[in-house]
């Protein structure tokens, strides 16, 4: 899996890290992004398939995964003849960075004023930068940071006001400013201003306008920190400086970071050489110094060269020269380090180093890559032509019945003639084998400018296997680099008791401990049940009967459950074999992200008669809620069809405002399969959290020693969110039938209507809401207003302040669990990470 740092990782080794790491993703059509992963899944297989492209990419995947194809995601069993989306740049293989610290505290503070100094210690203390190790999350994002203010940025360590200004184009800055602010820095906007430029050489004189882009990180903290790393302050053609000896002692992928932002500040843009189409300019880096400077500047240029080359890639001698300064005698001494030309070499360049923070350099050099790929294939066949000619020769076969047989589009029949007739050397590329321009508009005009390009599979080949990984991100596209390719239901039920919170509070630990044990918890874990295909076939089409069937629910269960804990419409068929093989095993489980069972009680009570009606009928009443739903059954389902939609949005002509819809007709054939499917997923949810309601029932009768009958433990309601309802409502004056999406909702019925429990038909259905770990939930009812201004709606729960991974670099488990504790909470949870993305 290529990271959004461009280091490679088993997506098996991903299982302790994915909560904190960021994978690389593709606008489809405009741009590399990165996103954080929302879920990482293992689940058992027997079988897969190793795909291979034309150009020798190869991946092995499940028939079901999705593939980016021109028609959006399309699972690999129906891909055929479709082109897949390939993404050349391959980066490096991880290694763990070293642990020793990179700067002291007191080589930070050391240029500083007194007043500097007491402004920004406190601020290093803070924000945990003192210590600072290549090991830190943080560090990535400084070391490209640096490596763009030493090309196209300037520091300062001014009294009146220290920074770091940074120039480039608008949408690089952009990138490079939602960087800062991963680091907890704040910048200026990007500013814009008209420039024009004459410069002087070899007698003659070049002018040319341009709009100048720059922001400002208004930060002495991080100038002087960047300044303590190596980054020099002022001028830089007119001081010495050289890399900083830290740098050398970096893994690999880091030192790609380092030099991809340079490079991107400080490279030519790849291009072809004027004049000749088809062959490719050699990327130069350069630097330019002062005349007094330009020994540290050539040794600069050799550090430059050195760490290049540890990839692997050639680079010629450093080169110098030298212009007149205007308006003076002094000269500036350019040094430019060269990579040499040959294809194998400039694959190599642009797969593992390409750039950072400059979109159409990095989207050039993807191509660069693919194109020099493309034309050594067609440089190895036409010689493996020659090679078959001359063998057919010996044979006794005349030129005509050779040239019927080897001619082709890019063999044509005086190569072969030349070739028979002694002449040897590389073979030239010409048309109609485009040149590397034409070869660029085509890839912008048939993939856009992402990155991406599109192969075609060759060989699909069957792999025994044992189990498969895979994620869930964040980002609108859905999608991650996987070996080169780009590939891509829930709610809340409450149970009352007859409890009140001194009868608990002596044994809370042990409880939720217990609660603990009961109810599996964590990405990938298995549940209660583990049953066979039929069992899920009867779960998932029943609903919560098949509980009451086993034993796992009270026969009075499924009237506190919405729609009786069954959508008729159920069918096991439209669900694929992942989704099926994902859900068999996790029934009964909680899962991880936002996912809790959690044991209440009762703060304080608005509407007595709603909440006697309910059963909730006093102050410190214990309650338990849950919050989970369908696993890895629901969003497998879930990101079939969108896949599915993808399609059917171009089969029947549909325009949808905002690219991150997807729909079908209701009653075409892939809407209708996807309702049959979803029904299947809320019918399977509704069981999750019956087999977890079983789980903490056994674990109060373990604990108390008191059977769950006794202590009045009924479900008071079960009401879903993220899901799909059938429903009657009142539109534009009519009664119609229409399907309600609840995306982010939950439903919220009224007093009398049909679909309201007959317990609750004289006050409403029953709303949970759940809050954070650390503030009150809300038990509501529907009112008639809800129907009047929502389709019977409302909000399911509380929402975020910051993303996960914001929450994890704010945040750390212990204190969270110490504050918690303070508030008399006990917390048990899978993982530390899971702690603080939730911390309230």
């Amino acid at each position: 899996m290529l990271s959004a740092h461009g280091y490679r990782l088993p997506i098996a080794e991903y299982a302790g890290t994915w909560r904190t790491t960021r994978l690389t993703s593709v606008n489809p059509v405009h741009r590399t992004k990165s996103t954080d992963i929302a879920a990482y899944m293992r689940f058992r297989a027997e079988v897969a398939y190793r795909v291979r492209t034309s150009t020798g990419v190869e991946v092995t995947a499940t028939a079901e995964h999705p593939f980016l194809t021109p028609d959006g995601m399309v699972p690999l069993k129906e891909v055929r003849r479709r082109p897949v989306a390939i993404y050349p740049f391959r980066g490096v293989d991880f290694q763990e960075p070293p642990a020793e610290p990179l700067v002291s505290e007191a080589a930070i503070l050391r240029p500083l004023t007194p007043n500097q100094v007491a402004q920004v210690r406190p601020v290093l203390v803070k924000r945990h930068l003192l210590g600072l190790t290549p090991r830190d999350e943080r560090f990535p994002y400084i070391l490209k940071i640096m490596a763009l203010a030493l090309g196209d940025g300037h520091a300062s360590l001014k009294p009146s006001g220290g920074g770091v200004d940074f120039y480039g184009r608008k949408e690089d800055l952009e990138e490079v400013r939602r960087d800062v602010a991963r680091l907890g820095f704040k910048s200026t906007n990007v500013y814009t201003r008209k420039r024009h430029h004459v410069i002087k050489k070899a007698g003659a004189s070049y002018e040319f306008d341009y709009t100048e882009c720059s922001f400002r990180i208004t930060s002495t903290t991080f100038a002087s920190l960047l300044h303590a790393l190596g980054l020099p302050v002022g001028n830089k053609a007119k001081q010495d400086f050289l890399l900083p000896s830290w740098l050398f002692q970096l893994p690999l992928w880091q030192k790609r970071l380092f030099l991809a932002a340079l490079f991107g500040a400080e490279m030519s843009t790849p291009s072809a050489v004027t004049g000749h189409g088809y062959n490719l300019n050699s990327p130069v880096f350069s630097l330019c110094k002062r005349e007094a400077f330009r020994g540290s500047g050539r040794k600069f240029a050799h550090q430059i060269r050195r760490v290049i080359e540890e990839f692997g890639i050639r680079v010629l001698d450093v080169m110098e020269d030298w212009v007149p300064i205007p308006g003076g005698s002094e000269f500036s001494h350019r040094f430019r380090v060269v990579v040499a030309s040959g294809a194998g070499n400039l694959i190599r360049f642009y797969s593992l180093i390409n750039f950072e923070y400059h979109a159409e350099k990095r989207f050039l050099g993807n191509v660069a890559a693919y194109y020099l790929t493309v034309k050594e294939m067609v440089r190895r066949h036409k010689l493996q032509s020659a090679e078959v000619a001359k063998r057919l020769r010996e044979k006794g076969l005349s030129r005509e019945e050779m040239f019927e047989e080897l001619v082709g589009l890019y063999t044509p029949a005086p190569f072969l003639v030349h070739r028979l007739d002694g002449r040897s050397g590389r073979p030239r590329a010409w048309p109609p084998f485009p040149t590397f321009p034409e070869f660029v508009e085509r890839v912008r005009n048939a993939a856009g400018t992402s990155g991406i390009v599109w192969d075609r599979i060759v060989s699909i080949d069957r792999v025994p296997v044992e189990e498969v990984h895979d994620f869930t991100v964040t980002d609108e596209h859905h999608n991650f680099i996987a070996n080169g390719f780009v590939v891509s239901n829930c709610g809340v039920r409450l149970i009352r008791s007859d409890l009140i919170e001194k009868e608990v509070r002596p044994k809370l630990k042990e409880l939720v401990d217990t609660c603990f044990a009961n109810v599996p918890s964590g990405v990938g874990e298995d549940g209660i049940f583990r049953g066979s295909h039929g069992d899920l076939k009867a779960l998932s089409e029943r609903g919560v009967a098949w509980a009451v069937d086993k034993g796992y629910a009270w026969p009075e269960d499924p009237e506190h459950i919405e729609a009786n804990g069954c959508l008729k419409d159920a069918d096991l068929s439209k669900v694929s074999e992942r989704a099926i093989a994902r859900g068999k095993g996790q029934v009964g489980s909680l899962g991880a992200g936002n996912h809790f069972v959690e044991i209440q009680k009762v703060d304080r009570i608005y509407d007595e008669t709603a909440a006697k009606a309910l059963g909730i009928d006093r102050p410190d009443q214990v309650c338990v809620m849950v919050h989970t739903g369908s696993r890895g059954f629901g969003h497998q389902i879930a990101s079939d069809y969108i896949a599915i939609s993808e399609r059917a949005i171009k089969k029947y002509g549909i325009e949808l405002p905002d690219r991150q819809l997807a729909c079908s007709p209701i009653h075409s054939p892939e809407g209708e399969d996807y309702w049959k499917a979803m029904s299947c997923g809320a019918n399977f949810a509704w069981n999750n959290r019956q087999l977890i309601t079983y789980g903490v029932r056994n674990a109060f009768k373990s604990v108390l020693r008191r059977t769950p009958e006794d202590l009045g433990m009924r479900i008071v309601y079960d009401v879903c969110h993220n899901i799909v309802k059938i429903e009657e409502h009142d539109v534009d004056g009519k009664r119609r039938k229409v399907a309600v999406h609840r995306k982010g909702a939950t439903r919220a019925f009224p007093a009398g209507h049909p679909e309201t429990p007959t317990a609750y038909k004289s006050v409403g259905q029953p709303v949970l809401i759940p809050g954070d770990m650390g503030t009150c939930s809300f038990v509501l009812v529907g009112l008639p207003t809800a129907m009047e201004r929502s389709f019977g709606s409302s909000c399911h729960g509380a929402g975020r302040q910051m993303s996960r991974a914001a929450a994890t670099r704010t945040y750390r488990a212990n204190d969270v669990v110490k504050a918690l504790n303070a508030k008399g909470i006990y917390l048990h949870a899978a993982s530390k990470a899971g702690i603080v993305e939730e911390a309230p």
